[in-house]
């Protein structure tokens, strides 16, 4: 996949800002969200009555048409790391239904299964590693400048995820393997 969440990572936005300044455009590439998780950024949408109308017709999935095959709802899946992430926002600010997704990876497990539940079955895991600083360089290199910064949100974002696992889990499987708060 296109790992659609890279496109927003500092080193992308410095270089697409490089190849834009080469191009002769001299606006200044900024994204006013770079140190905000993604439920951090639905709370400060100033148009809340729009974002709960329509949230729940928007797509995140990195597999929309793996519900076909399942004959299920078309749209997101649920069980993607987007769809994990994108439910952990929603949660953030009230917004999450699992019936907006074709499977309700918080409660099938059996369904799921090995493949299906890879992307969650790595999220616990690493729910469950303590996180240092330097992760956020995993994806790329980050101003040194930013790390604090950018860890903060790796932190606040990892926060997020188990609040709504913790809330959401309706398994008992998935519920004895969060960490607490």
């Amino acid at each position: 996949g296109s790992l659609s969440t890279r496109t927003t990572h500092p080193h992308f936005m410095a270089k697409f800002g490089e190849c834009v300044e080469h191009l002769g455009i001299t606006n200044p590439i900024v994204n006013p969200f770079r140190v905000m998780t993604k439920g951090e950024i639905l709370a400060a949408c100033s148009d809340q009555g729009t974002l709960r109308a329509l949230a729940g017709r928007t797509l995140s999935c990195a597999h929309p048409e793996a519900s076909r095959y399942a004959q299920r709802k078309q749209g997101n899946c649920g069980y993607c790391f987007p769809c994990l992430i994108r439910r952990a926002s929603m949660h953030h600010v009230g917004l999450d239904r699992s019936s907006d997704y074709a499977f309700d990876a918080m409660t099938e497990d059996a369904e799921l299964g090995r493949e299906r539940g890879d992307d969650l079955r790595a999220l616990i895991r690493s729910l469950n590693r303590r996180s240092r600083p330097t992760d956020v360089l995993r994806n790329g290199p980050v101003p040194t400048a930013d790390i604090a910064a950018f860890a903060g949100v790796y932190e606040r974002g990892r926060r997020e995820i188990l609040a709504w696992m913790t809330a959401a889990a309706r398994s008992r499987n998935i519920r004895r393997q969060l960490p607490t708060l």
